[in-house]
């Protein structure tokens, strides 16, 4: 049947067309699994307010007549026909169009066993705090109207307005009912299943959330930064927020010259490990997070010869250092008659045994260097000599 008054379930109970077994499947799976047909049937009923509805299938129908209106009188010029006569054929598409978004809600009732329709309106309060998912829509604006059906559950989940990776702004609190409909578990749960038995409103509550205060610090004091919820703190100790129940990332960030041990929170009895330099903490209070952290030795030798042969081993002269405060830092290369030949303020860069661009003789040269222990501040001055041959 094509007419537009046609059950919408006449496709499912084709004879199987084509031998293909398409048809065969759809039935076997519709009267076998319940999860199947609810959602099947939901699917219809999602389409019928949305893309089916009488509203947006005139209105599709409107903009493809107002492109091709204009091309109409040059088309009947070049191939026959009349404007007229277009658009009485235009004008029946519409009838069957009205005719069948309104029939579709009949047939829905006499297909899938279900009573009503009823209108139901559903709406968010604070005004854009969230969206409410219903079956496989989530409506873009509040309040949205729908014709519904009883003797189906339907699946409503509440969501918060919230960007992707930031703090939550919204959360649930509960739904409020003013008509018959009854939901499950419990009213208080973001995601339900409602079950309609006449015309009704339904809201979807959501609620700031709760905030605890946070103290962030490390131990000592300066021996590193804390990345809490994607935001670095690096001035310690920092007080942060934090919603309630809600898992926020923290990584400790040493600094130059620490390493890290371990992290003590005052009021979280349950991390996984507190020797992870990452961790995902959820509160339900205040808190407090330490992080605790050993300071490295300080270092400073200097070779009393080297090989700048091109050999990949023992080509530069430099010193194994660590612990070095890299402002206060300076190293000096000088020949046996005074020459400064090389000069850094990088412990980490050494002397290729070259000055001007030119390979230096083999023989004995003297450094000097002034360091300073990054952490205790105690300064050291080193003077010595040694030996360059290739």
């Amino acid at each position: 049947n094509t007419d537009p008054d046609a059950d919408p379930c006449q496709a499912e109970s084709l004879p199987n067309p084509g031998g293909q077994g398409h048809t065969v499947i759809l039935e076997k799976l519709l009267e076998e699994s319940e999860i199947v047909s609810n959602y099947y049937t939901n699917r219809y009923i999602d389409l019928g307010n949305t893309v089916f509805t009488c509203d947006h299938t005139i209105a599709f129908l409107d903009s493809l007549v107002g492109l091709m209106a204009p091309e109409m009188p040059g088309h009947v010029a070049r191939w026959g026909g009349s404007v007229a006569g277009w658009e009485a054929n235009v004008q029946e598409i519409r009838d069957f169009m009205l005719e069948r978004c309104e029939a579709i809600q009949d047939g829905l009732i006499d297909c899938y066993d279900l009573d009503g329709p009823y209108e139901v309106t559903f709406n968010v309060d604070p005004p854009e705090a969230g969206t409410i998912r219903i079956n496989s829509i989530t409506p873009e604006a509040y309040p949205f109207s729908g014709t519904y059906y009883g003797g189906i559950d339907t699946e409503l989940e509440a969501r918060g307005n919230n960007l992707p990776g930031e703090e939550p702004e919204w959360i649930f609190s509960h739904w409020e009912i003013f008509g018959p409909t009854t939901i499950n578990p419990t009213m208080n749960d973001s995601l339900v299943v409602a079950r309609f038995f006449g015309a009704d409103s339904i809201v979807a509550h959501f609620v700031p959330p709760i905030r605890y205060d946070i103290l962030l610090d490390a131990d000592p004091p300066g021996s590193a930064a804390i990345l809490f919820n994607d935001t670095l703190y690096a001035d310690l100790p920092r007080w942060v927020t934090a919603p309630e129940e809600t898992p926020i990332h923290v990584k400790v960030v040493p600094a130059l010259y620490f390493d890290f041990d371990y992290w003590t929170v005052e009021n979280n009895l349950f991390l996984p490990d507190s020797t992870s330099d990452t961790l995902s903490i959820s509160f339900w209070e205040g808190d407090t997070i330490i992080a605790h952290l050993t300071p490295q030795d300080h270092v400073f030798f200097l070779p009393n010869a080297f090989t700048p042969n091109g050999d990949g081993i023992n080509d530069v002269f430099m010193p194994v250092a660590n612990v070095v405060d890299l402002e206060l830092y300076v190293l000096r290369i000088y020949d046996r008659w005074g020459r400064l030949l090389f000069e850094t303020t990088d412990p980490w860069e050494g002397w290729d045994g070259t000055a001007g661009g030119t390979d230096m003789p083999d023989g004995v040269y003297v450094f000097q260097a002034d360091v300073v222990d990054a952490i205790k501040r105690d300064r050291f001055e080193f003077a010595g000599h040694f030996t360059l041959f290739r």
